[in-house]
């Protein structure tokens, strides 16, 4: 997927668009559990899976936040998974 592709995809999701939210949680889903369970494997623990799913699930419900507005700070200047692994990571750690 290119930039301009994973910029429009970000863009449908942040206007909503529930075809575009289930195209990103079907190419992005198991990349958004690995940096919670990353974020949460501090000190070698093994993270619980009902806790890594409870804490992806209170992101996706922060990044629909306020219209989405972390979703629209992506401006497609780097690839969507340097993006995700940078915000979703900072906000699994705080909850954490």
């Amino acid at each position: 997927m290119s930039y301009a592709d994973e910029l429009a995809l970000i863009q449908r999701c942040a206007e909503g668009d529930d075809d575009a939210w289930a195209e990103l949680l079907r190419d992005y889903g198991r990349f958004l559990d690995y940096i919670v369970r990353r974020s949460l494997s501090g000190g070698g623990r093994v993270p619980d899976p009902n806790q890594v799913s409870e804490i992806r699930d209170e992101i996706l419900s922060w990044l629909l936040e306020n219209e989405c507005r972390v979703l629209r700070t992506y401006k497609g200047e780097s690839k969507i998974t340097s993006w995700l692994g940078v915000v979703v990571g900072r906000r699994a750690r705080r909850i954490a």
